[in-house]
């Protein structure tokens, strides 16, 4: 039976009409994403998709299958401990004060989304909704139904397949329900980002569901924040790199070549990139292991991270802030969304007044000065030339907000 045909039985599939004729809906698949494509790597040809045939090695996990040794648990140095046998004050003793990287297994054993989140499941609620599996050039969301992504899933032949995934949940009517399915685990409910007004409220909270040999490529979480992650549904291989290592060393510039598959892709720096870092030496320590269905990864402020989604993979993430990682975030934020950063600021003197201190005492200290009170001076922003000294005039009105440390 070929590959994508088991796949289809296996996850329940084959009880919808569109897979009763897979030949055709193999040719609906590659015709629908055709252009989905263009708009998010134009730069490549359909061809250069799958230049390196990925799909014909690292398609089954089975025991002695290439993409199988990713299954397996490398030397773990990354504590993995029960929820039962981890109070909040220990995590916050051992894990978050200090910045240290925990798998916390447990979590989700009660949760409804543990059985509910499979992709027969989703297909039939929710495959009508429109997630988002990329941007254009300009940044402009490309979309996709889920029943037509979950296709593509099944049979695209990829080396690096689109990720799937649908922001802030509470924003959409579709998918709000799936909010039920879950709950924030006990250790990551301090949050400083509920204080945010709606508008201005960063995005926080994702849905994923990444095939088989796509995955996240290097980086660290915006504004320095936090991360849990927790996956429902198959492996995800981690590798992470510690802060204080530069950029240039943990995406391996020196070792990309023209004949990498794509320089910019998970599954390249996985297979390519990778082992030559540890080679080279510029590696000291691994921090490397493999998430399992259940398995909760706190990834603590400004650790660079890939990952490699072994098999088809759902998850739930969310960045958080919070006393262990304000100050970081704080600094990112207030320069990078200017705008945002005062109607926090100011929903701290209403909702947390120590929160509102702490932030001024930073300001005080950097002698920095919040993007109103330019605006309220008609000066304008000296961290960004170019922009206009009118640009917030419908964002913020307020612009004599009274910033006394009362």
């Amino acid at each position: 039976m070929p590959f994508d045909e088991s796949i289809v039985k296996a996850y329940g599939l084959d009880q919808f009409e569109e897979f009763q004729d897979l030949d055709l809906l193999r040719q609906q698949v590659k015709q629908n994403f055709k252009g989905k494509k263009k708009l998010i790597r134009p730069d490549f040809s359909e061809k250069e998709w799958e230049k390196a045939k990925l799909a014909s090695i690292y398609n089954s996990t089975e025991e002695g299958a290439p993409m199988g040794r990713y299954l397996t648990d490398p030397e773990e140095n990354i504590p993995r401990v029960h929820c039962d046998d981890l109070s909040v004050e220990d995590f916050i003793e051992n894990y978050q004060i200090p910045n240290k990287p925990v798998i916390i297994e447990g979590c989700a054993d009660d949760w409804p989304a543990m059985k509910s989140w499979n992709f027969k499941q989703l297909y039939d609620d929710f495959g009508e909704v429109d997630f988002e599996i990329g941007e254009d050039e300009i940044g402009t969301p490309v979309t996709v139904k889920l029943k037509e992504y979950l296709q593509y899933m099944v049979f695209n032949h990829d080396d690096s397949p689109m990720y799937l995934f649908h922001r802030n949940l509470h924003k959409c009517p579709e998918m709000k329900r799936l909010l039920e399915d879950y709950e924030v685990p006990k250790y990551f409910r301090e949050d400083y980002q509920q204080i945010f007004d709606e508008k201005y409220k960063p995005d926080y909270n994702w849905f994923l569901i990444g095939p088989r040999r796509s995955g996240s490529y290097v980086h660290y979480d915006p504004f320095s924040m936090s991360a849990w992650n927790t996956s429902l549904f198959g492996h995800k291989r981690w590798i992470l790199f510690e802060p204080d290592m530069d950029r240039a060393v943990v995406e391996g510039e020196e070792f990309k070549t023209d004949q990498n598959l794509d320089n910019y892709t998970a599954i390249d720096h996985v297979l390519n990139i990778y082992p030559k870092l540890l080679e080279s030496g510029l590696v000291k320590k691994k921090y490397e292991f493999v998430q399992k269905k259940g398995d909760t990864i706190f990834l603590p402020s400004k650790w660079w991270h890939v990952v490699l989604n072994v098999d088809d993979t759902i998850a739930i993430t969310q960045n958080f802030t919070n006393q262990a990682n304000f100050e970081k975030v704080w600094r990112s934020f207030r320069r990078t969304k200017k705008r945002s950063a005062c109607n926090w600021l100011r929903n701290m003197k209403i909702y947390n007044k120590d929160l509102y201190h702490q932030a001024l005492k930073l300001n005080e200290q950097d002698d920095y000065k919040m993007y109103d009170y330019y605006m309220s001076r008609n000066e304008p922003w000296p961290l960004s030339p170019t922009s206009s000294q009118t640009e917030s005039s419908e964002d913020l009105t307020d612009y004599e907000f009274d910033y006394s440390s009362d």
